[in-house]
């Protein structure tokens, strides 16, 4: 059995990856074959060198001047831009001249980390993905292309990010970034071998939805945006750093969540019990008195958005629990203890339960649906849980209402539920 890993490009997202190569030292995972693109061939020649220290090290200490000759502010308000103009049309001057970005340097920073031997005598299978230029013809580049002293040519090549950076030339032939073609290169992975495949992509949306929960493919992407793919921000490439930590972490259950990461629970809470089964019967009541179709059903949309085929029921309560966590703001970047965020939520939504809360004036149908759009999601699920607990009371009629915001309604319950309060399903629908 071979093991691969495939590993995205992205920039600067690829600080990312350093996180999951902490990850997978930890864990003790081995493979066989490593593919990438563009940053992503980069660190995976230095996972093929076994180079794993100094691949995390590069990232811990990543600057713009690393890797762009002349540094411009890459997050500039009116203002700023206006008080860095000279310095933005002297970068622009020589962008246009050099049809791209002076990488010279990237280019030494590639000459400084690849180690010609220690990759060529490696028992570790490699490939890259880079595209030829101007007839966009694919390339897969493995080691025996590599050989004679075009390794560093190659991995240039890979990531030769035109009109960004630009275009790679060597052999009578230019290149541009792999990315035009396969930004993940599963496929190259398999074609070398690969019996099983851990994929890291660098976006939220994977790039290959087709590989998505198959057998022997790992998929790995980020709970959360990691920005854009210049973005040298120190703080924001540690936090990305460790969000591929955390990420890679839960998929192999050394820690608990979905996208929001949690300290690991051994035993399923009976409440989480109690709200599944809730969810089920909720489900199925909306989608029998046709509120909503089966296909937007909660359950089914946390699987969905959530770019998974199954949910478990500790899952499921914690996919729940990261939607009320966003609606807070909650930082992502924390590992969380399951008792102190449900106190939290339960601090945020304790107005919630007050019997003299503000209810809704007296409107129709339509008229509440508009003025809860109006509302925050924080503010709409105050007030479903209100009206769901002290319904002799509430005016938003919540069983017309429940096709626009079932979900906000689910959360609401879940909520509930997390307090031990106990509910009769026909007073909800």
């Amino acid at each position: 059995m071979k093991r691969a890993i495939a590993l995205a490009g992205g920039g600067t997202k690829g600080a990312y990856q350093a996180g999951f190569v902490k990850a997978i030292q930890e864990l003790g995972i081995e493979y066989d074959i490593v593919t990438g693109t563009s940053i992503g061939s980069l660190n995976g020649a230095l996972l093929v060198q076994h180079d794993e220290d100094r691949l995390i090290d590069l990232w811990e200490h990543m600057e713009m001047k690393r890797v762009l000759a002349q540094e411009i502010p890459m997050k500039l308000n009116v203002d700023e831009f206006l008080k860095e103009s000279n310095r933005v049309t002297s970068f622009f001057k020589k962008y246009v001249k050099e049809q791209g970005a002076d990488i010279t340097p990237f280019r030494e920073m590639i000459h400084e980390y690849y180690n010609e031997d220690k990759f060529m005598n490696s028992k570790i299978e490699y490939g890259l993905v880079t595209v030829e230029f101007p007839t966009l013809k694919s390339r897969y580049i493995t080691k025996e292309d590599m050989k004679e002293g075009k390794g560093e040519k190659y991995l240039l090549a890979s990531a030769s990010c035109f009109p960004a950076f630009p275009r790679c030339s060597f052999d009578g032939l230019e290149f541009v970034d792999g990315g035009y073609y396969d930004n993940l290169p599963i496929e190259l992975a398999l074609r070398l071998g690969a019996d099983e495949v851990i994929a890291v992509d660098l976006d939220d949306k994977p790039i290959h939805r087709q590989f998505v929960n198959k057998p022997s493919i790992t998929y790995i992407r980020p709970s959360f945006s990691l920005g854009s793919f210049l973005d040298f921000d120190a703080k924001h490439i540690t936090q990305n750093i460790l969000l591929g930590y955390f990420d890679t972490m839960k998929i192999y259950k050394k820690l608990d969540g979905v996208r929001y990461t949690f300290y690991p629970i051994h035993e399923v809470p009976e409440m989480f019990n109690k709200f599944y089964r809730q969810l089920l019967v909720f489900d199925h009541k909306l989608t029998q008195s046709k509120l909503v179709s089966d296909e937007n059903a909660v359950s089914t949309r946390l699987c969905r958005d959530n770019q998974r085929a199954f949910l478990s029921i500790r899952e499921m309560n914690f996919a729940m629990m990261d939607s009320i966590m966003v609606t807070l703001q909650m930082n992502p970047y924390e590992l969380y203890r399951l008792d102190d965020v449900i106190e939290k939520i339960h601090q945020e939504f304790e107005v919630a339960f007050l019997d003299n809360y503000e209810i809704l004036p007296e409107l129709n149908v339509k008229e509440v649906v508009k003025t809860l759009e109006n509302m925050t999601k924080k503010e709409i699920v105050t007030k479903l849980i209100h009206s769901i607990l002290y319904r002799e009371k509430s005016r938003i009629p919540l069983r017309l209402v429940l096709n626009v915001f079932g979900f906000e309604t689910a959360m609401a319950l879940w909520i509930i539920t997390s307090k031990g309060i106990e509910l009769k399903w026909e007073e909800i629908t």
